[in-house]
């Protein structure tokens, strides 16, 4: 092994012809299948946008071409952008779940959820329950009466 090079640096000769198709494959796409595509990708949606919005085709393509320089310059570059995008989509997205979560409660008052009870309701209800008690200790006195009656027939 030589002095100063890192350990497996130092290759034999054949070895290096053996790897050198492979590291020429990896530098002749590398960046340019995923990287490329997604920039020109990023670059035709941003035209796209523009010229949805109102601005002619001319300006739209140089602003687009002159957005994607500008954030493929930049350190993190797409994934930056995307997560820019994403905290200044992030308000909109809240909205939207309060407004759902909003039309939910709607629905669930329009069907009784949103039912409060007062003091007169709550009396009528403890009276409804003490009937209702009175009813069935009634009842149980009855059949209890008419099995002692009956157990003496039979």
């Amino acid at each position: 092994m030589q002095q100063g090079v890192p350990y497996g640096a130092a290759q034999s000769a054949g070895s290096r012809s053996a790897e050198a198709p492979v590291q020429a494959a990896k530098g002749k796409w590398a960046g340019k299948v995923g990287g490329g595509l997604m920039s020109y990708g990023f670059t035709g949606f941003d035209f796209y946008s523009r010229v949805k919005d109102g601005e002619s085709v001319l300006p739209a393509a140089a602003k687009a071409v002159a957005t994607n320089a500008f954030w493929a310059m930049m350190p993190g570059g797409w994934g930056a952008m995307l997560g820019m995008a994403a905290l200044q989509a992030a308000p909109a997205v809240m909205d939207a779940v309060d407004q759902a979560a909003s039309g939910l409660g709607a629905k669930s008052q329009m069907f009784g959820g949103g039912f409060t009870e007062n003091e007169t309701q709550q009396w009528m209800k403890t009276q409804g329950m003490n009937s209702m008690m009175n009813a069935r200790q009634t009842a149980a006195g009855v059949m209890a009466n008419h099995a002692r009656g009956a157990r003496k027939l039979y």
